[in-house]
């Protein structure tokens, strides 16, 4: 606010003091440090002859006021960061980047930076509302190029050079980092989204995750695992596959580890420090371009004042899965936005695929996080205190104002509700799953054409990794190979071996005149059967068989029933 030919010797000290290290010695980031230096610069005018004592002594104890701009425009954190980068890639400093009249082309959407500003500059949008220091970071990444989109580092707008957290928080990820430390290296393991996993209390050599909700779901499949956030079985997963082997997995995604990162509460987000939102789009991006992994970029190209290239970046694509499992845990993803907990987000039917991400514990939740792809775009947001302090506002989740974000940055990007569909590599086939068998026996088979349609559901495979036998289930219920009848007087013992458990096996009596009546109905037997018959009307030959039948099958209503089981005749001698 105050012209340069108008500046005291207290403000030109501190301006100049700045250009050392702008981010450390700004008034406006650290204004302790800021008067230190300017005090020293004084110090050194005052013995070097520059400043007589009165003079001196009158800088020194000059407040420092620092004057809005209204009509600041800020650069922001993408600018400032691309101003930061460009000065390691030419080796030059600030000033010279400035003054010497490079141009620089950039990744950025500037219709989508300035949405995603206005997003994060809405109190509405964040829990707390007005709250003082609740922050927020957002990373969206162009999937196609590997370009920076949009990128914000603080809910701020006038501080330049601040502190960046899209790219330099170090914060526990939660249930995000899920499909990266977890699904992403089980599916490259042999798992599928079929896998059969056990939700419930269990302890892993000392240590017990818990629900988040109190309660636990038993056994399901991948797939429900992944939609609903559950704990157990991440944690389960994590501990076949290996600490180690998902580590260096999600290393080639980019995450980066503590020497102390050895412990399973990794599958939870459980880090010594933490990951930043730049990151988890990076990895997500790799997902959305089918397992191949590529760093950000920011800066596409630098030219001198002549116009000349100084810089190009190269591009850097690294596969770390397969298409066809990158594929499988995009539809999981998918199922965690329209069914679970970024179903928020779902409403927009854009067939994103996302996961959140919420830690905090019983008092309060302080990280909430929210990562989410469509093919063409990889988006994460973050909100939280720098201290770690918890989010005052109970139900604040992922899967709400985070969620929320995303749900307005998708919708700027895809305006007329349509986003590209994810492509099926020709490795991966659905096939239709029995999930009677999934409830009972806990394993995926495949359904067969006796199926019915509510007993069933399609899942993804890559070829090779699809269940190799049909159900036993639906299908016409088979006899017992044969009947027996025991040593008995005046009654009879008889005796079979039941195939199935599941199937209910009726046993007939036949007289004389073959006229056959039901003797007893048994269900959920399985192996050996024996029933003394102490109904016999009276002496006289009599033939036993039995008929199975279907509990579920029906046909007009009535039970399928298969084939009579061999007959065996005995003859009941009255009782001396």
């Amino acid at each position: 606010g105050v012209h340069a030919g108008e500046l005291t010797p207290a403000q030109a000290a501190q301006l100049a003091g700045i250009l050392k290290a702008p981010s450390t010695y700004s008034p406006h980031l650290n204004m302790e440090k800021s008067l230190e230096r300017r005090d020293r610069i004084l110090g050194l005018m005052h013995e070097q002859g520059f400043l007589a004592g009165d003079a001196y002594r009158a800088a020194l104890s000059e407040r420092c006021i620092l004057s809005e701009n209204e009509n600041y425009e800020r650069r922001g954190s993408y600018v400032d960061l691309v101003l930061t980068q460009a000065c390691d890639i030419l080796d030059i400093s600030m000033t010279e980047l400035l003054e010497d009249g490079y141009v620089i082309h950039t990744s950025m959407d500037q219709d989508l930076q300035t949405a995603a500003e206005n997003l994060f500059a809405d109190d509405s949008l964040f829990p707390d509302g007005e709250e003082e220091g609740l922050e927020g970071a957002l990373a969206v990444l162009n999937v196609k190029t590997g370009g920076v989109a949009a990128l914000i580092g603080s809910r701020k707008n006038t501080d330049a050079l601040a502190f960046n957290r899209a790219t330099d928080i170090q914060r526990q990820p939660g249930s995000v980092i899920k499909p990266i430390l977890v699904y992403a290296p089980a599916l490259e393991a042999g798992y599928t989204a079929a896998s059969m996993l056990l939700d419930d209390e269990m302890d892993f050599d000392g240590y017990s995750p818990k629900s988040a909700t109190g309660e636990y779901a038993g056994w399901v499949t991948m797939r429900e695992a992944v939609t609903r956030s559950l704990n157990v079985p991440a944690v389960s997963v994590l501990n076949q596959v290996g600490i180690g082997r998902s580590k260096a997995f999600a290393s080639r995604l980019g995450i980066r580890f503590d020497s102390r990162d050895s412990r399973l509460a990794l599958a939870l987000g459980g880090f010594t420090y933490g990951v930043s939102p730049m990151q988890i789009s990076a990895a997500y991006g790799a997902f959305a371009r089918g397992g191949i992994y590529e760093e950000p970029v920011l800066i596409e190209q630098i030219l001198d004042r002549e116009g000349n290239q100084v810089y190009q970046a190269k591009p850097n694509p690294i596969r770390v899965m397969s298409q066809g499992n990158a594929f499988i845990l995009t539809s999981m993803l998918q199922s965690a936005v329209q069914e679970g907990t970024g179903k928020r987000l779902g409403t927009l039917n854009l067939g994103l695929a996302g996961k959140t991400g919420t830690v905090g514990d019983s008092l309060g939740n302080r990280d909430l996080w929210m990562a989410a792809y469509s093919p063409e775009y990889a988006a994460t947001v973050w909100i939280g205190y720098d201290d770690g302090s918890r989010i005052r506002q109970s139900n604040a989740s992922g899967g709400t104002y985070p969620a929320e974000l995303l749900k307005r940055i998708f919708a700027q990007i895809y305006p007329d509700g349509r986003a590209p569909a994810f492509e099926k590599p020709g490795d991966v086939l659905e096939y239709p799953i029995d999930t009677h068998t999934l409830r009972e026996e806990h394993v995926a088979v495949l359904a067969t054409g006796l199926t019915p349609e509510t007993e069933s559901y399609r899942e993804y495979f890559k070829i090779g990794t699809q269940p190799n036998r049909f159900t036993d289930y639906w299908a016409i219920p088979q006899p017992p190979a044969k009947i027996t009848i025991l040593p008995g007087k005046g009654e009879a013992k008889v005796a079979f071996e039941a195939p199935s458990r599941f199937m209910i096996y009726r046993l007939y009596r036949e007289n004389e005149a073959g006229k056959s009546v039901l003797v007893k109905e048994f269900a959920n037997v399985e192996g050996l059967v024996e029933y003394t018959d102490s109904a016999v009307p009276k002496a006289g030959k009599y033939a036993y068989y039995v008929i199975p039948a279907h509990p579920k099958l029906l046909e007009n209503g009535e039970p399928i029933t298969g084939r009579a089981s061999p007959r065996v005749e005995v003859m009941i001698k009255a009782d001396d």
